[in-house]
């Protein structure tokens, strides 16, 4: 009786007014009734039955194919009265150039950065070439999964770390020796960022930001897939207002 289209609709009204399931349903039902229109309004009972089968997904608002993408986590609180807080971990995938938010990866707040970083490798573009993520995921490990995926790993190397020379020299030996031989100092580290684009990466702390000011930090679902679901929903909240307008540097 109601598309997963419909249902999609409503659950986008409700977080990003920030209404229970009950006053969803009224506002829905007050909308139509100003606007004159005659269809009829899921019970709040069955919008929340609905939300759990939904086939979601993004729908990119662009032509755009994206060549580079910045990846980062967040942990977003469960909304309950238990004493002890529960978290889950939000992971996004936003491309620079169009703002675009591309995946979202909901997991257990325990779920450490390498094991996300492999996870992210399913969600990826083909047309991405380029990963731009923070120094937590610089090893030789991550460098390797992304060579054998044919990415390109962006990420600032840890502090002390020393290159290798030889025949095994990886990606990762490449980016120290890069900075070694322009002063491996803060200054060096800041003309690395620069040469290799690394402060768009800042883009993807953007979009978490807005996920937690515009439709909220706290998730009102119970169950894990509801809650993917919900991260999902305020991602794609966020992407219709993108293309409302954006700042425009001059």
């Amino acid at each position: 009786k109601y598309s997963d289209s419909a249902i999609q609709a409503i659950c986008m009204v409700r977080f990003f007014f920030h209404l229970t399931l009950r006053s969803t349903e009224g506002f829905i039902r007050l909308l139509f009734t100003m606007m004159q229109i005659t269809l009829p309004v899921p019970s709040y009972s069955r919008i929340s039955r609905k939300v759990k089968w939904l086939n979601l997904d993004y729908k990119k608002l662009s032509l755009h194919k994206p060549t580079h993408i910045a990846i980062d986590s967040t942990l977003v609180k469960i909304h309950g009265e238990s004493k002890r807080k529960k978290w889950r971990k939000m992971t996004l995938g936003v491309c620079p150039e169009t703002h675009e938010i591309l995946f979202t990866i909901t997991s257990d707040e325990s779920f450490g950065d390498p094991t996300l970083f492999k996870m992210t490798m399913d969600h990826l573009p083909k047309s991405v070439k380029n990963v731009l993520m923070d120094g937590a995921l610089d090893s030789y490990e991550m460098y390797r999964l992304a060579e054998r995926e044919r990415i390109n790993l962006i990420t600032p190397p840890r502090k002390g770390s020393k290159y290798k020379i030889g025949i095994d020299q990886s990606k990762r030996d490449e980016t120290l020796q890069m900075i070694y031989k322009m002063g491996n100092n803060e200054e060096a580290l800041k003309k690395w960022k620069k040469i290799r684009g690394y402060h768009r990466r800042s883009l993807v702390e953007t979009a978490i930001s807005r996920i937690k000011g515009i439709p909220g930090n706290t998730l009102k679902s119970r169950s894990l897939i509801n809650q993917h679901h919900e991260i999902l929903l305020k991602s794609l909240i966020i992407n219709k207002l993108n293309t409302l307008g954006l700042p425009v540097r001059t």
